[in-house]
């Protein structure tokens, strides 16, 4: 009885024991799978460019990836176990905490713009913010994943400013965060990102995907299962999945990140994609596969290209009219010259920089603060536009004149101008043209007031001094005097002494006056004009033309013959014009 207790009792225990040791070895393959899956979703997040972080109910992070912690200044650990009111401003974390709650509560994520100050300056977040529940759906915290597009302000501009290539997969998480971060975690977090994120084997099949990645697939209503374990060729063209595949294994060869430009054709739809890929290295860092994150940017790639078209026809026709365009970015502190620019002054595109100083440095001296004037007052709203004609030093040493014409494009929200710009064309040859018509110009109007005959002031002439001397006269209450001298009587001299010799005589003696000459004295010729005979003419059917009846027709005063009787008699005349010469 004892034995068979006994060996009941043996068997028994080993049984125990052989379950036990089944326990372990299927928790210790669990806590391998574990840490393998860690250690994936580890290279996932700090691979990407976003801010990844995840909040417990009461606020506090419980992990950052290094993005987080490079863009505020602080180590990881730093942040964990603090909330926003102790890692930032006020205002931001009061905003940032209600934020939070209210999607805490209602257990929806939110997409939402967000405000926080780094180093001095308020950055903009574009936010996706999800409810972390634990295995019985309860809510435990906040996931977040962040992208700061404080400098992109247009689509063009947001591709231009790609993010920076990444080294290569980071290291273990800080001491003691580890303990916080679970799969479950890990999964929300990718899932919650925007882009896609996958990892792949050195076979190039896939281990992971998120819900972005499978939505680019089109494999968003297949279970995961049935997509894990296929590669790029049972979702796209071949020849698109070996050109993708090439650009992987180079990733994994080399265990250098990348950053590309991928296209696909999936499901009859082209798509392109901006792909950054980092190689996947197990605990002894070896190559084992590939972390890839990627953004759909089909879109952005038409715009971009259409944006490039009209900027070529745009720069075609201010090279055709002959303009060179500069942008002035006010708040970076730096000028484009487009070459056209710099080819007007003979320098090549890398001879001039990106200040202000390569354009006041070669202004003339002289017309330096009147364009600074200029581009004050439009500056302070006074004028609709920059408008000024300056002289600026080519490379040859010489000036040319240019017309310089720009407007203000862009304001911040408080109304700070942001950015300026404007055009410069070469007026060189229109100003010298526009000089010569104005010395054209005035000589002809010299030329209408002088008398061809001696040289001399006309009547024009005579009329304009007469007008500004009468003017002067009137504002200082002094006197005009007019001489007059009648040389009606000089058809005898050419008469008597030739044609030829008359008109030099004229020439000889124009000044009336023998004494010195004064500042307000003008000597002109005056020629008088003739009275015409009336004449009497009737018309046919023997009707008089004349003054109406009842009236009396009365002569011009300047042609009246008696009124000019009566000026001679008034002017004294030498009758002798055979004796001595008329004084002209």
């Amino acid at each position: 009885m004892v034995d068979r207790v006994s060996d009941g009792t043996a068997g028994g225990v080993d049984e125990a024991l052989r379950r036990e040791r089944d326990r372990v070895e299927d928790l210790t393959q669990e806590l391998e799978r574990t840490r393998s899956a860690l250690s994936m979703f580890q290279a996932i997040a700090e691979s990407a460019t976003d801010l990844i972080y995840v909040k417990d109910l009461a606020g506090r992070y419980v992990y950052v990836n290094d993005v987080v912690a490079r863009l505020y200044d602080v180590r990881a650990d730093e942040f964990v176990g603090r909330d926003d009111r102790q890692m930032f401003d006020a205002a931001a974390a009061a905003e940032l905490r209600e934020a939070d709650r209210a999607i805490m509560r209602s257990g929806v994520p939110r997409e939402l713009e967000e405000w926080t100050t780094v180093d001095g300056r308020a950055r903009r977040f574009q936010s996706t913010k999800s409810p972390y529940r634990d295995a019985s759906g309860r809510v435990v915290g906040l996931i977040g994943v962040s992208r700061d597009d404080t400098d992109t302000r247009s689509t063009a501009e947001e591709i231009a400013r790609l993010r920076a290539l990444q080294e290569g997969a980071a290291g273990s998480l800080p001491r003691g965060v580890g303990d916080h971060i679970t799969i479950r975690t890990l999964q929300a977090i990718a899932d919650a990102a925007p882009d896609s994120v996958y990892v792949k084997d050195r076979d190039g099949r896939f281990i992971f995907l998120n819900r972005a990645a499978q939505r680019v697939l089109q494999a968003g209503d297949r279970p995961l299962g049935e997509v894990l374990g296929g590669t790029d060729a049972d979702f796209m063209d071949p020849v698109a999945a070996a050109r993708i595949m090439e650009t992987d294994r180079a990733v994994m060869d080399t265990g250098v990140a990348q950053e590309i430009d991928e296209s696909a054709e999936v499901d009859g739809r082209r798509v392109t994609v901006r792909s950054l890929k980092a190689p996947y290295r197990d605990e002894a860092g070896r190559v084992i596969g590939l972390v890839g994150i990627s953004r759909d940017v089909t879109t952005t790639r038409l715009i971009e290209a259409r944006l490039l078209r009209a900027e070529a026809r745009w720069q075609f026709a201010l090279d055709t009219v002959g303009e060179g365009i500069w942008d002035w970015d006010i708040a970076a502190h730096e000028v484009y010259y487009s070459p056209r620019w710099k080819r007007m002054l003979g320098y090549s595109d890398d001879e001039i920089g990106d200040t202000t100083l390569e354009w006041e440095r070669r202004v003339h001296p002289d017309d330096l603060e009147t364009a600074l004037r200029a581009m004050n007052r439009h500056m302070r709203g006074e004028t609709a536009e920059y408008h000024c004609e300056h002289r600026i030093r080519t490379r040859s040493g010489e000036y040319m004149w240019v017309r310089a014409r720009g407007r203000i494009i862009e304001r911040a929200g408080d109304g700070t101008i942001v950015r300026i710009i404007g055009s410069q064309t070469d007026i060189t040859d229109e100003r010298t043209e526009r000089r010569a018509l104005e010395d054209a110009a005035q000589e002809l109007g010299r030329l209408a007031e002088v008398d061809e005959l001696t040289g001399i002031a006309n009547r024009r002439g005579l009329g304009r001094a007469l007008d500004a001397a009468w003017s002067a006269a009137a504002q200082d209450g002094g006197m005009v005097h007019l001489a007059l001298i009648d040389v009606d009587g000089f058809k005898t001299y050419n008469d008597s002494h030739g044609r030829r010799r008359g008109p030099a005589r004229l020439r000889g003696r124009p000044r009336p006056d023998p004494g010195p000459a004064r500042r307000d004295r003008r000597t002109v010729r005056r020629r008088r004009a003739r009275a015409a005979p009336a004449r009497r003419r009737r018309p046919r059917g023997g009707a008089r033309i004349g003054a109406p009846r009842g009236t009396r027709a009365r002569p011009h005063p300047r042609r009246c013959p008696t009124r000019l009787r009566q000026h001679r008699r008034r002017l004294p005349r030498r009758r002798d014009h055979r004796s001595r010469d008329p004084a002209p």
